[in-house]
């Protein structure tokens, strides 16, 4: 049985802050909804506690990165007690790829896998052939060249739709710049001074590198 959750005004508004800047402060988002950041982050915690937020993503236009995105989409038979879990766990111990379970549907898995190479993508396509071939009933391949973010607009009424598609060249970026983008990508609301030490930058440096990819819109928002 699924359990519903009620949420009251002050829950809905922090998720609302949340998606629009979610590495504001916790003094900030108080400020916003009427909170002090002591009842801010106990009503955080609690939203994770409760399963309402699962993770919070960050929002790349990796096409500006070069990157190719590919979708497969897969129906599954035969499978066995415990193959669908070690499929999953395989696909999400992997770099670049997300993976949707799907539980009353007729798909049983989505996977998306953004690579620069797509001699990568054949890699990693002929490995899940190799070892999970056998449980593979259908299987669709695409190639994704818009992504669209809708928010939740369930919850809030209008919300800005973000679309992210190849629309220019590449952006050059330094390493420390792509380290600093898988930093935020594993936590997004990680501080300044812990990211600092991560990449054996200055805050300056990290700040101002944050703000560059927020300029040429490799950043542009978060969701939930």
């Amino acid at each position: 049985m699924v359990e519903i959750i009620n949420l009251n005004v002050k829950d809905v508004k922090l998720l609302h802050e949340l998606e629009r800047d979610a590495r504001a402060s916790l003094a900030e988002i108080g400020r916003k909804i009427g909170a002090s950041k002591e009842v801010v982050n106990y009503r955080l915690k609690n939203l994770f506690s409760e399963g309402v937020i699962k993770r919070i993503g960050l929002i790349i236009d990796n096409f500006l990165l070069d990157m190719k995105h590919y979708r497969i989409v897969l129906d599954l038979h035969n499978v066995q007690e415990g193959t669908r879990d070690d499929l999953v766990r395989f696909l999400r111990g992997m770099k670049n790829v997300e993976v949707s379970v799907f539980l009353q549907s007729s798909t049983d898995l989505e996977i998306s896998l953004k690579i620069k190479n797509s001699g990568e993508f054949y890699d990693f396509y002929n490995k899940l052939l190799d070892d999970y071939g056998q449980y593979i009933k259908q299987k669709k391949l695409s190639v994704v060249t818009k992504e669209y973010f809708l928010g939740h607009r369930y919850l809030w009424g209008e919300s800005e739709i973000k679309v992210i598609g190849r629309t220019s060249g590449a952006v050059e970026l330094d390493n420390k710049d792509y380290e600093l983008i898988e930093e935020l990508v594993k936590d997004c609301r990680i501080g300044i001074l812990d990211l600092g030490k991560k990449l054996s930058l200055s805050p300056s440096s990290i700040i101002y590198k944050l703000r560059n990819l927020q300029k040429k819109k490799i950043i542009i928002g978060h969701n939930l």
